[in-house]
């Protein structure tokens, strides 16, 4: 099965479709997983957050970062992005912060 490459990032369909219904480009993956804080999401997947933090650290890098905060993209093995979305109230449960 062909799954689209963003930057030798592999995006499922299931990714694909998220990242469209929630108004985000595929320019927005690989600089939420350089400049977001990284967690744990379970089931050996990893979670990328771009929220305040991780803003302050890409404009420092770039003058004009994106303005779009709280977007959470969930990989999986091989660099698999599985879904995107919005963090509107706080980071789920049971990811765990990553050292």
């Amino acid at each position: 099965m062909n799954k689209p490459r963003v930057c030798s990032i592999e995006v499922s369909k299931h990714a694909l479709a998220r990242l469209r219904q929630r108004g985000l480009s595929h320019e927005v993956v690989p600089l939420v997983m350089e400049y977001g804080d990284r967690y744990y999401a379970g089931s050996g997947k990893i979670g990328y957050v771009y929220g305040a933090r991780a803003a302050i650290r890409a404009r420092k890098q770039f003058h004009q970062a994106p303005n779009d905060l709280n977007i959470a993209i969930v990989v999986s093995h091989g660099n698999l992005v599985v879904t995107a979305f919005h963090i509107h109230r706080r980071i789920p449960r049971h990811w765990r912060r990553s050292k």
